[in-house]
């Protein structure tokens, strides 16, 4: 019989932060056919224009490689948007994708089920997942700003994604990392029919850590941790090395729905509209135009589009510092008359409560072209005393001052 579902050309590999996404991402680019990006995060860029220049900066900054994935290459036009990127690479390559990291509180991140399962529904889908309790551990250190329980929520929110997907799209498979093993990756090679080099050396182990590793774990924490690694044993006893998915010997279906159920139990009410919703969610942390401010922050090109989408952006949501923040620096940046609006939306910024010392910083400079001379001083040593350790700033207010 023929199938309903014709497998598409992209492939995409999500799974929450230390679960083995890069190795994973890395194996399969070894194929000359595949071309995977590093965290290109197309849902959410995908309106913003010039993505590849945007891409390859970010990569430049970050120091990465000239390797596959890290980098966009010359064919693709720099001007073209965040999803168009892949419709550009697909015509040199025959799968082409993107990996996707998830990790604790980012809200555009609920943006995902509904992006992909809308434009991409016959994808391939890889997820990955791992011990809660490892998990844990390794996305602490990366994310030591944030809580036990923020990052537990991620775990429980890639794991519910993995599920929503599974029972709605026809192509998606799931790997627990520490099942990772060369049988398992060419059993992904014969179903994605790529051809992927498998070596063991990519392959390894990760450390092994108990609870003794988590000595500030709260009681309510440690319960909510014990939910998890339930739901994580469930997982393992039901996943088929063979297909690369669940098996229920009773009922698949009624498998899924259990297990939607105990993740349910398992979310702390401030972050269940990520999975079921935006229910509560501020609108502002979810608009498209959002989006462009974050691509500014990370890479800034003075591009009229990114100015005007700023624009538009605080005058719908004026209770947003990171919106002024933003749309302050584009303005002084790109056009040295807009100087005085500058300092007012740095003004605004700080009104609204962004992170002072960098209003105070960015605002020093704009003072100084403007020739006030001692607000510029008084708001570089204002810094300073927020950051004693910022070089540029101790630089610049020794020169001001000398």
């Amino acid at each position: 019989m023929e199938k309903r579902f014709e497998m598409g050309p992209e492939i995409f590999i999500i799974g929450h932060a230390r679960s083995g996404t890069t190795v994973l991402t890395h194996i399969l680019n070894t194929d000359p056919e595949i071309c995977i990006l590093q965290e290109a995060e197309i849902y959410w860029y995908q309106n913003v224009s010039h993505y590849a220049d945007v891409f390859n900066r970010r990569g430049l900054q970050r120091k990465r490689t000239w390797q596959k994935g890290h980098y966009v290459p010359p064919g693709v036009p720099n001007h073209v948007t965040g999803k168009q990127v892949l419709s550009e690479l697909s015509k040199y390559y025959r799968r082409v994708g993107d990996k996707v990291a998830l990790g604790p509180s980012r809200t555009e991140q609920m943006a995902i089920w509904d992006f992909f399962a809308r434009n991409y529904f016959s994808a391939t889908y890889i997820f990955t997942f791992r011990n809660p309790l490892q998990a844990t551990i390794s996305m602490r250190r990366m994310f030591p700003g944030n809580s036990y329980t923020e990052i537990l929520d991620t775990w429980i929110m890639s794991v519910a994604l993995m599920m929503r997907f599974m029972s709605f799209l026809p192509n998606v498979c799931a790997i627990p990392m520490e099942r990772y093993s060369e049988r398992v990756f060419h059993s992904l090679n014969e179903r994605l029919g790529t051809n992927a080099v498998i070596s063991g050396a990519a392959i390894h182990e990760a450390n092994q850590f108990d609870r003794s590793a988590l000595p500030d774990l709260m009681e309510e924490e440690d319960e909510k941790l014990i939910k998890c690694e339930t739901i994580y044993k469930n997982l393992i006893d039901a996943w088929d090395e063979k297909n690369l998915s669940f098996y229920s010997a009773s009922n698949l279906y009624s498998y899924f729905g259990d297990t939607f159920r105990d993740l349910d139990a398992a979310f702390s009410p401030s972050v269940e509209a990520e999975v079921n919703g935006f229910g509560r969610v501020n609108p502002a942390l979810i608009d498209p135009r959002r989006a462009v401010l974050a691509a500014y922050a990370q890479t800034p090109l003075a591009l009229p589009d990114w100015q005007k989408a700023a624009e538009s952006y605080v005058t719908d949501f004026p209770n947003d510092g990171f919106g002024h923040y933003i749309f302050a620096i584009m303005l002084y940046q790109n056009s040295p008359s807009d100087c005085e609006r500058a300092l007012t939306e740095f003004d605004a910024a700080e009104n609204c409560g962004y992170v002072p010392f960098w209003v105070k910083y960015n605002r020093a400079y704009v003072y100084k072209m403007l020739g006030n001379h001692a607000q510029a001083t008084q708001d570089m040593r204002e810094a300073l005393l927020l950051n004693p350790d910022h070089a540029d700033a101790q630089k610049m207010l020794a020169l001001w001052t000398a």
